[in-house]
């Protein structure tokens, strides 16, 4: 994995790259200076050149800085860190560098002489070795926050293939006992193979379901038969995949999620197949588990005999803040869930 992708992949932090040698010393300097003002992570890698070779840097290799240095006379150090822990710079303010006096070494962070893969180097030299520079920073607000993402594959197939019903793959969200408001995004998407085979013919469905207020946590989650408990639909789509996002108070210990596949005309044919992934993602930490898969056919029940009407949450309900208009059998568990 390259270098900035890698960081933004761990820390999810924001990440530039500059390339050293086409901007002046002072411009670079400034830029370094910010970054470790804002606690920006700094990264660099080396180019592939036999003199940079000759100089004890490994090329195409990545390396961090770890300090920043100015001395009295004007000559600007940047500190490096081989993340092998071992092979050094050998130019100039290299560790055996004569330049090193104690009076000198008064007045960087840190001086040893040792093959510890840390060294000093000056910024001309930087600007010539290493031609790719990395500063990952955090946005203000985004210091404890943090992001959990599942993912699981899933197959329609029969008689787990019911169009938009309850008839179809179920998983289980299962919320661990943070106290926070629970921000989620759901995301259906099925292969491009199977997209560019359907011509359309089919539209995916994200349904949410909330679990009965008087269940136990640890008792066996039973899969939905009847859509009286859907809380929130996503509209229907023909695309590769669509998003349903949820805001659910602390309170909520869990949900239903039913991925849905149908050919628009209220169910598939019973020999209809197709495959799928479903990714939650959650401000806090959660679980995910299948519930129907491999069980025999099961008695549910298609929308238009479940509730009459084509949309489950009517349409002009879509986008509001409140479930007030959904019907008295849901009203518990709309008190719980509004649309972000």
């Amino acid at each position: 994995m390259k270098i900035g992708p890698g960081i933004r992949c761990l820390t999810r932090a924001h990440v530039e790259r500059l390339h050293p040698q086409n901007m002046r010393e002072s411009e670079l300097w400034e830029r370094l200076l910010d970054a470790k003002k804002n606690r920006s992570i700094m990264e660099c890698s080396t180019r592939n050149s036999p003199d940079t070779q000759r100089m004890g840097l490994v090329c195409y290799h990545a390396y961090s800085i770890v300090g920043l240095s100015e001395l009295k006379n004007g000559t600007r150090l940047l500190k490096i860190r081989n993340t092998w822990g071992h092979g050094e710079w050998e130019g100039k303010w290299c560790d055996s560098d004569p330049r090193w006096t104690d009076t000198v070494k008064r007045q960087v962070d840190m001086f040893a002489d040792c093959d510890d893969g840390s060294f000093y180097i000056e910024l001309s030299d930087f600007s010539i070795h290493y031609n790719r520079l990395y500063f990952a920073t955090f946005d203000e607000n985004s210091e404890n926050q943090q992001e959990f993402l599942i993912t699981q594959k899933g197959y329609w197939m029969p008689p787990y293939a019911g169009g938009v019903s309850t008839k179809n793959p179920q998983f289980y969200v299962l919320f661990g006992n943070d106290t926070d408001t629970k921000q989620l995004s759901l995301t259906l998407k099925i292969p491009q193979s199977q997209y560019s085979t359907d011509s359309g013919d089919h539209r995916l469905v994200l349904l949410v379901c909330g679990l009965d207020s008087n269940g136990k946590p640890k008792e066996r989650i039973k899969p939905i038969k009847h859509l009286d408990s859907i809380i929130k639909q996503s509209h229907g789509l023909v695309a590769r995949q669509t998003t349903l996002a949820l805001r659910l108070s602390a309170n909520v210990r869990g949900i239903i999620v039913i991925p849905c596949w149908d050919n628009g005309r209220g169910g598939n044919r019973d020999t209809g197949t197709g495959s799928f992934k479903l990714t939650v993602k959650c401000n806090v930490k959660f679980g995910m588990e299948q519930l129907n898969n491999g069980n025999k056919r099961g008695s549910a029940r298609a929308i238009d005999r479940d509730l009459g009407r084509a949309n489950i949450v009517p349409a002009g309900l879509m986008g509001s803040s409140t479930f007030d208009s959904i019907s008295r059998a849901v009203s518990e568990a709309s008190e719980s869930c509004s649309v972000m």
